[in-house]
């Protein structure tokens, strides 16, 4: 329940008192804790209590790569990158093939501006599992770092992956953003608002957003999930 009110609903008073309810009920259950840090405490920009929260669920269960992947995610959003990169080696040591850790491997090393070692980290994470998510930061990554070519490419895979299933506009907003084309970017962020994607609860702390905060459009667009 807690997880469909924030995810779905951004009904942050309700969906926090559910979390509380079912850490009442069970104060082990290690998942409670994590989505409680990740879709509620994390998106309301509570870093210190999401990483309070994320803590206590790596301590109920350390051998779970998704809490060990999101102990980076939170060290990302709060712009301490290198401890990002550090956690996600550690996921990667637990569990090599674990494409998502590569994906929070690279995220932190393109903010270190360390694109080559980004751009390998993502496509690493892509050959293990070519989803829209690795795809869409990898696009990004290269517009970035001036491949536009590369990026270009990118935007073509996402979009011939969406004839088949579906693929968040969060991750086409990605590529344009990384190349410069601001305008292009907010429309398939618009997109990603009507859709409810799941990555947009994460946009205010999302680093790769900084540049254009104060456009016009992006304050639009924040408005809605606060």
């Amino acid at each position: 329940m807690a997880h469909v009110l924030s995810t779905c609903e951004w009904n942050w008073a309700d969906a926090e008192r559910e979390y509380e309810l079912a850490i009442e009920l069970n104060p082990r259950h290690s998942t409670a804790h994590h989505w409680y840090a990740i879709t509620c405490l994390m998106p309301q920009q509570r870093l210190a209590e999401a990483e309070l929260e994320i803590r206590e669920a790596a301590a109920l269960d350390p051998v779970s790569i998704g809490i060990s992947r999101d102990v980076a995610v939170i060290q990302w959003a709060k712009r301490d990158y290198a401890a990002a990169a550090a956690q996600a080696r550690r996921t990667i040591e637990l569990a090599p093939n674990f494409h998502e850790a590569y994906w929070i491997m690279g995220l932190a090393l393109a903010q270190l501006k360390r694109y080559d070692e980004a751009i390998a980290a993502f496509g690493r994470g892509r050959a293990l599992r070519p989803t829209a998510r690795l795809i869409g930061a990898l696009g990004h990554a290269f517009g970035v770092s001036g491949r536009e070519d590369d990026a270009r490419r990118c935007e073509i895979d996402l979009i011939e992956m969406s004839q088949e299933r579906y693929v968040s506009p969060f991750d086409l907003a990605l590529v344009w953003l990384g190349l410069g084309e601001t305008e292009r970017a907010f429309d398939y962020l618009e997109r990603a608002f009507q859709d409810r994607s799941y990555e947009v609860l994460w946009l205010p702390l999302d680093p790769r957003w900084d540049a254009v905060r104060t456009h016009a459009s992006y304050r639009s667009l924040a408005l809605r999930s606060a």
